[in-house]
Parts: structure tokens; C-alpha cells; sequence
């Protein structure tokens, strides 16, 4: 089975020139592999949803680092990119559309660190001896 996860790390490890010229093909790789997890979720196969879910959030690091790197060496700081990424005129509709519902995606299926922290300090037993 062809696994989009190997390519996009391949294509992750290129000089960011090279990476940059592949930036289409990057996306398109993202959004099949998100895809196909989501149809692994759907399946119930919970080692394959873990499996896929760890490879994402290495996916998700990889893209802030090379949002990072391509930021610097720009001369723009994180504010300053999503400041731009937030301009209308930068993007078409299908980009701003596709990176839109891409974003939520993500957002639903990424446990933030904020959800992280909850579910590490929940406990149902937490304070069951206190009287």
C-alpha cells in the first residue's frame, strides 16, 4: 500500500527551494493521508487510528517548522505570516476554501495542548477517598 506519510517526510527533508516547488504536491499529499484516516477512524481500527494520529502530529510539526523556517528567512515574524495568511487578496477562493475546511479538519482530529493537559489531569477517581 502506497503510504502518502513517507513521501511527505521525503518531501519535508528537501532544501526548502525544492520543498517550496513542491508545495502543491505537499498539500494534495496532506489532504489524501488526512483522508485516509479518516476513513481508518471511521473503521473503528484503533491501533491504525493511533498509528495514523501520531503521524500526524509529526505531519503538523514538520509544517510549523517549515512555515518557521520560511518566515525567517523572509525576515517576517509568526505574527507578520499570519497576518498575511489572513489577507483575502493573497489566495483564491478554492485556497482559502480548501485551506479553510483543511484547518478544521485538523482542529477536530489535533488534540491541542489545552486538551492534552485535561485529559492527563482528569481522573474520575481523582478525589474519591476525601470525605
Amino acid at each position: 500500500m502506497h503510504d502518502e506519510y513517507d513521501e511527505i517526510v521525503r518531501l519535508f527533508a528537501l532544501d526548502p527551494k525544492e520543498r517550496a516547488e513542491k508545495s502543491d504536491e505537499i498539500f494534495n499529499l496532506v489532504c489524501q493521508y488526512f483522508a485516509r484516516y479518516q476513513d481508518v477512524e471511521k473503521s473503528g481500527d484503533m491501533a491504525g487510528k493511533e498509528k495514523m494520529l501520531e503521524r500526524l502530529e509529526h505531519i503538523s510539526t514538520l509544517l510549523e517548522k517549515a512555515s518557521f523556517d520560511s518566515a525567517e528567512e523572509a525576515g517576517l515574524t509568526p505574527e507578520q505570516v499570519s497576518e498575511l495568511a489572513q489577507n483575502p487578496h493573497l489566495l483564491s477562493d478554492q485556497q482559502r476554501e480548501s485551506l479553510e475546511d483543511a484547518r478544521k479538519k485538523l482542529s477536530e482530529v489535533m488534540p491541542t495542548e489545552e486538551k492534552k493537559k485535561k485529559k492527563k489531569g482528569s481522573s474520575k477517581r481523582k478525589n474519591w477517598m476525601r470525605s
